[in-house]
This record gives structure tokens, sequence and C-alpha cells, in this order.
């Protein structure tokens, strides 16, 4: 639901302070993983289903002017690609103590937090369900928070990408005070009454964060291997796995590169491939005109010859037959 004053716009106002449009407030679920990333106000999100199976997703936000806490919860295996909100530096961690997250090509640890510069897009993997909180900081506000510490910039501030959260009674209580404000201001009626509260909140989780972390380590070779692996698979969905070639573009053998891409991401190439593939379909079978295109024809262009078996396949990932999909209305999802 969106309450009073907070309408979710195609492109937002920008405010006088930060860019946000204060007192902004949203909690929204969907059972299709297309569907609620829309809810995601100034994101830009791709969201695929590794595995198949029944989806449910929930969108949690408020805002202040130059801050955002958003919190996504996904039931199923998911692949994202995502586009912060502008000029805003975005601080990342799980609240799930089980899920296992791939955040630009690693794993990250119980404690562990990403930071992902303005403009950068966003690559992660989340596999079982999944509880992530982030919050975007504007560059003015960040910068403002180094020079508090001494330093030039925030990234001199934060010079890596990832930082660890050594105490996990520190860690549980920045998760539980992040979850209980997002609860109780959800519930709130009059948003401008709770826009100092999040700030401060914000502010206050953003220096105990760093006050609290250390640098983490930047990873190797293995992952470098595996996102050009993962570069080529997206270049070339609609094609056969070529192993041989994909080991020809990468520089080390099959078994390596396997080994790399399972570390780096926690899926095999072939999986991979599969949820690629399926995805890709769905994406077209939704925006194609049931009266020009067919479901055999979107199939065939994504690799899958056997109708059958893809139409079988197709059900379980999600939970619809391929034809309703391509029938059912624009902006209508599937319950």
């Amino acid at each position: 639901m969106c309450y009073p004053h907070s309408e979710i716009m195609s492109s937002p106002p920008q405010s006088s302070i930060g860019i946000f449009s204060r007192g902004l407030r949203i909690d929204e679920r969907s059972n299709d993983p297309y569907q609620v990333s829309k809810h995601a106000p100034y994101w830009e999100i791709v969201q695929d289903l590794l595995r198949p199976g029944p989806f449910c997703g929930r969108v949690k936000v408020v805002h202040t002017e130059s801050i955002q806490l958003i919190l996504f919860e996904r039931s199923n295996s998911t692949r994202v690609s995502a586009s912060g909100p502008k000029n805003c530096f975005l601080v990342s961690f799980s609240i799930d103590s089980n899920d296992q997250t791939f955040y630009q090509g690693s794993q990250m640890r119980i404690g562990q937090i990403a930071i992902t510069d303005p403009a950068e897009c966003i690559e992660s993997l989340h596999l079982g369900s999944s509880q992530i909180i982030t919050i975007a900081i504007h560059e003015t506000l960040a910068q403002s928070i180094a020079h508090a510490h001494g330093y030039d910039s925030f990234r001199s501030f934060v010079p890596r990408e990832h930082l660890l959260i050594q105490s996990v009674n520190h860690l549980n209580l920045m998760k539980q005070a992040i979850t209980e404000h997002l609860a109780d201001h959800l519930e709130r009626r009059t948003p401008e009454s709770s826009n100092a509260v999040t700030a401060s909140l914000a502010c206050d989780i953003i220096e105990s964060i760093f006050s609290a972390s250390v640098h983490g380590p930047v990873a190797g070779c293995s992952r470098k291997h595996a996102r050009v692996a993962e570069e080529y698979l997206m270049h070339h969905p609609h094609e056969p796995l070529d192993l041989i070639r994909i080991c020809e573009q990468v520089g080390i053998s099959a078994r390596c590169l396997q080994i790399s891409f399972l570390r780096s991401f926690g899926i095999s190439m072939k999986a991979y491939t599969h949820a690629l593939r399926f995805n890709g379909v769905r994406r077209d079978l939704i925006a194609a005109c049931p009266a020009e295109q067919s479901v055999k024809a979107i199939a065939r262009h994504w690799g899958f010859c056997h109708m059958g078996r893809f139409s079988i396949n197709y059900r379980r990932w999600f939970g619809e037959c391929p034809i309703q999909t391509l029938r059912r209305p624009h902006g209508v999802e599937i319950v």
C-alpha cells in the first residue's frame, strides 16, 4: 500500500536538498518477481527466478530528503540486476541469517556489508529466501559523514566495496533497529512526523556500521574469470551452452571455470543458463501480442525445441502455462 503523499512516479521530482520525495512510505507485496520490482521508487530493477517454484516478494520503503531505507524480501532464489537512486551511495546487507547472497561475484559472509558507488549497477544472486536492507545515502550527506571523521571523501573513508561487522551482537542490534523502524513508521498516518526520526536512525546506523567494521578481502582471479563467463552467458542466452568456447574466451580450463563459477555465484553454469532462458521467455511472453506471436516461436527463439517438455518446466518455474502468460492482459499478476 502507498500512504498519502506517497504516489509512485516514473520520474520523481528532485528535492531542493536531496533527491527523494519527503515522507514517501511504501509497503507492497506481489507474487510476480517482475511486478514487485516496480514498487521500489527511484530504482531500476531486473529480477529473474533462478529456480522453479512459487514466488512472494515484498518492498518496504521510508524516506527523508537525502536517505532511503528499503527492505527487499524474496521467497525464492533470484538473480537481480539493479541501479539504485541517482547520486547515492548504497549500503546493503542481509538480515536473514540463512541467506546465501552473492554480490558482484563474491559470496557475502554473515556480517558483511556491501558498498556501491553512485551510478554503479548491482549484480547479485540470492539462493533461497532473502531479506536485504539497503540504505541509499545522497552523496552530499555521505561526504559530510566522511568529513566528520577527518577524511577528504566518502571513498577515502570507505576505500573498498565490502565491510565486515565482526560483532554479532552489534549486527543484530542494527538489524533490529531498522526492522522495528520500518514496521513502526509504515503504520503511521503522518509521514512528516517520522521524517526526522528516519534521518536520525539512518545516520546513527551509518555511523555505527563504519565504526564497528573492518575492510573485507579483495576478491581474487576466481571472481574475475567467473564474471567474464557470466558476461558471455548474458550475451548468448539463446545458444546452447558451449563450454569449450567459453573456456577460450576466459582462458582457463573447463574444470577451473566450473569451480570458479560455482564459488562466485553459488550455482552451476548450466543452471544459470536455464534461468536466463526461462526468464527471457517469460519477459517476451508478457510483452508479446497474442495475435502476432506464438508461444512456440518465442520458446524456439530462446533455444527450447521440445514444446511439451518446455511447457511442463515453464509451469514448474512460474505456476502457469506459457499460453496463460501470453494471453494475460499487461499489468495483471498471477495469483
